[in-house]
């Protein structure tokens, strides 16, 4: 069977249904920029006196952030960077998770159940009554939101191609949670209240409801599955949308189906295990190590741009483009170097006998 690229060059890499995807990807990753830093600004710990009479404080003052609505100071000023811990404990677990569950559910419904319990989750802190009840709902609201931002890399990574889909994966992604991330002051600015900046981050998500009939679940997902005619349905609306003719027949049923019975069952440990990946997958392991070293001994150079320098540009410097899928990790050849030529070994020279 024909590689996937080669399949549906025909689509061309940029055309309206390209546009469409990446555009729409790149707003649904906006939330995660408000969910990942809006602890900045909800477990504030104001100025305080620990041991003082009674004072005239308004219920307004003590009901602006967390720490005054559940008194987290003094005594127990621990929680709060405890909280801040318990949220990215569930970005932890949810990272564990969200391929697995794609993988087997798909991606496009993945996508949008873990941004319905994002909304969900943040919305339902609103009402938490105590300072337990608003860590548990934190935690499930962490695991859903890497779980969104996961789901929306991979099907823009599957569903865009070449170029277009190095810029999303590399610069599309990034720039949604940019966009949230710089929106959070300003909402926080004009919201002082925590309970009226959760509204304000999680009701307005409800517009993404009518992505559902925009967006496409993964060609490269389905034919995994051998569901081929849906891929095919993906395709020719792509298509259509980019006003362009489809062939009679875009995919092999046959090959997919016998390509799908030989696919051998692979995990996590393919990452270690294949000598061509392994080197990569150690370097983007020991990056966030390098950036904590840096952070903590408050070195002037940061080791891990360097890391991430080497694991994601190197390899495209040297024309071997990053592999898709784990069939490509298997055929990749080890990078070489180009300023390093290989000597060829010189034949060995054979004298003929000499008939003097």
């Amino acid at each position: 069977m024909k590689e996937y690229e080669e399949i549906v060059a025909f689509l061309d890499q940029w055309g309206c249904f390209q546009k469409v995807v990446f555009f729409l990807l790149c707003v649904s990753i906006i939330p995660n920029g408000f969910g990942a830093f809006n602890l900045v600004f909800l477990t504030d710990v104001p100025d305080h006196h620990c041991f003082l009479p009674d004072l005239n404080v308004s219920e307004e003052w003590r009901k602006s952030i967390i720490p005054k609505t559940f008194d987290l100071v003094c005594d127990d000023q621990w929680v709060q960077p405890f909280t801040t811990s318990v949220f990215f404990i569930g970005v932890l677990v949810g990272s564990f998770f969200s391929g697995q569950l794609s993988d087997r559910y798909g991606r496009k419904p993945i996508l949008f159940a873990t941004l319905a319990a994002q909304i969900i989750f943040t919305f339902a802190q609103v009402f938490s009554t105590s300072w337990t009840m608003f860590v548990i709902l934190l935690f499930f609201n962490g695991l859903g939101q890497i779980s969104n931002f996961v789901a929306a890399l991979v099907l823009g990574a599957e569903v865009l191609t070449d170029k277009i889909r190095i810029l999303y994966s590399s610069m599309g992604t990034c720039l949604g949670f940019a966009v949230g991330y710089m929106l959070l002051p300003v909402v926080a600015y004009f919201l002082r209240d925590w309970k009226s900046l959760l509204v304000a981050l999680s009701l307005p998500c409800l517009v993404y409801i009518p992505l559902w009939w925009l967006l496409p679940e993964s060609p490269r997902w389905l034919l995994s599955q051998g569901r081929v005619k849906e891929a095919e349905a993906v395709i020719r609306k792509a298509a259509r949308w980019n006003k362009v003719q489809t062939p009679t027949v875009i995919f092999e049923t046959d090959s997919v189906i016998n390509t799908k019975s030989d696919k051998k069952p692979s995990g996590v440990l393919d990452l270690f295990r294949i000598s061509s990946i392994r080197i990569t997958t150690l370097i983007l392991l020991f990056f966030p190590v390098f950036c904590t070293w840096k952070e903590r001994y408050k070195t002037p150079f940061s080791l891990g741009a360097v890391a991430a320098f080497v694991a994601l540009l190197l390899l495209e410097t040297f024309k071997q483009p990053l592999p898709e899928t784990l069939q490509q990790m298997h055929k990749r050849q080890r990078t070489k170097c180009p300023c390093i030529q290989k000597t060829e070994a010189s034949e060995p020279v054979v004298l003929s006998d000499s008939p003097l």
